[in-house]
Formats: C-alpha cells, structure tokens, sequence
C-alpha cells in the first residue's frame, strides 16, 4: 500500500526557523525572507546562545552560520543528531568537497554557501523539512529475517546478524537510498537525479560509499553495499544474511 507523502505549505509555513548568525545585519536579512514567507523565526548570535533558545521554543528548523565558529557550529551539529532534534542548514565559509563532507559527517543535513541568495535558502529549508516529514512515513523494507533495517528516527541500523550501529543523517539517507532500490545499481548520475539532496562529486560519493560499508560491514557476513565494476554501487541481501539471521534469531 503506497504512503502519501504530500506535505502541505501550510504546514511547512507554521515551522519556527532558528536563525545563528555572528553578523547581526545578514541575520535581519534572513529573518525578513523567512517572516515574508510565512514562517516564525527566533535568532541566537552563537551556537550557545542557539542551544538556549532550542530549548525554550518549539524549533522546526536551525540556520547555522559557520562564521559563528567552526568547532561550536560542528558541535552543535553533533548534539542536535544525538538528540534527535530539528534538521540543520549549514551556512558555510567555503563549499569545498572536504568541507562538505565534514559538515555533513557531524550530523547537517544540508550545507549551502554564506553567500546564499535569502531566496534559495527559504526554498532549501522548504526541501529539508518535506524530507523531515517524509522520513516518519515507516518502510516496508527491512522487516523480517534476513533484512536490513533502519529507523527513521533515530538513524540506528540494524544488520542481519542482530547487531547494530548509530549512522550520522546523511549516512542514513543514503543507506535508505540504497534500501529503496534493492538491486538496482546506484551511480553518481542517478544518485542526483532521484535525491537531489544527497547530489556530490564523484569523489565525495565514493568517499561516502565507503565510509557507509565501514559502517555497516561488520552487521552481515556479506558487505551493504558492492561495487558493481565500471558502472556503480549495488544493495542485493543475500542468502548468506538470511542464514545469519536465522541463527541470530533462531
């Protein structure tokens, strides 16, 4: 039975965006094209004074302005995973791949230039809050012996064997990216095209091809996800995983 994912204007508009920026004139500029937009905003100058404030109001979503300082903004990033809390927005200093990927590894679910158009940035945090949404819709793949799984919500995986490990956010995606499409091979190409928010350099995909299998690699005696030579990455649970699932539950 398929899930309806459709999430309404109206309610991504009642979200509160938590805007943290050190320049106190870029901030009004973002709280003047969020309120346009029909959305609440509160704003902090620091992560600090961001983790005060997200306790205190109902947050939907956090701006974050690397400018605040790169070790606070990345700690923030790491709680806010640990916690569950609102998705974040990365404002970053520089848009590197490296530095993208270090973003992304710490928990952001998005990471954008500072020098976004205000405009983009409303339409970015729309996108990031309708995944948000979507992620709580349950999936049908993983139940049962010999599966995979993965919960939405706290981005734990499991393995055939039973055992499990913690993925960052962007980790989980791609390991539902992967779920979705169980044998079917995944290319950079078509990577971008299905989920636009996972979209990276080839570099950065194979750098987070592997550090995914890392991840996961010791749930199963078989590895997630193999590399289909010449052409890409493919999911395909194998019979070796159901007979370590029937032993791990048997």
């Amino acid at each position: 039975m398929p899930y309806d994912l459709a999430v309404s204007v109206g309610t991504l508009k009642a979200q509160t965006i938590l805007i943290v920026s050190p320049e106190g004139s870029e901030r009004s500029q973002l709280v003047h094209a969020f309120t346009e937009n029909g959305f609440g905003v509160v704003e902090a100058a620091s992560p600090e004074d961001a983790a005060t404030q997200i306790n205190d109001v109902s947050v939907g979503l956090v701006i974050l302005d690397e400018r605040s300082c790169v070790a606070q903004v990345y700690e923030f990033c790491r709680s806010a995973t640990v916690a569950g809390g609102a998705p974040v927005i990365v404002m970053a200093r520089t848009t590197d791949t490296v530095s993208r990927i270090v973003a992304l590894e710490v928990g952001a679910d998005a990471v954008v230039g500072a020098d976004i158009d205000p405009r983009l940035l409303v339409a970015q945090a729309r996108a990031v809050l309708r995944r948000r949404a979507s992620s709580t819709v349950p999936s049908q793949y993983g139940h049962g012996t010999g599966r995979w799984r993965l919960d939405p919500q706290t981005h734990i995986a499991t393995g055939p064997n039973g055992r499990t490990v913690e993925l960052a956010r962007h980790q989980a995606r791609l390991m539902t990216h992967f779920l979705n499409r169980p044998g079917i091979v995944v290319t950079v190409d078509s990577l971008a095209q299905e989920a636009p928010a996972l979209r990276m350099e080839p570099a950065a995909f194979r750098t987070a091809i592997s550090r995914l299998r890392r991840r996961l690699d010791p749930l199963a005696l078989e590895p997630f996800v193999r590399v289909v030579r010449g052409c890409g990455y493919l999911h395909a649970p194998t019979a070796a995983d159901s007979e370590v699932a029937d032993g791990a539950h048997g």
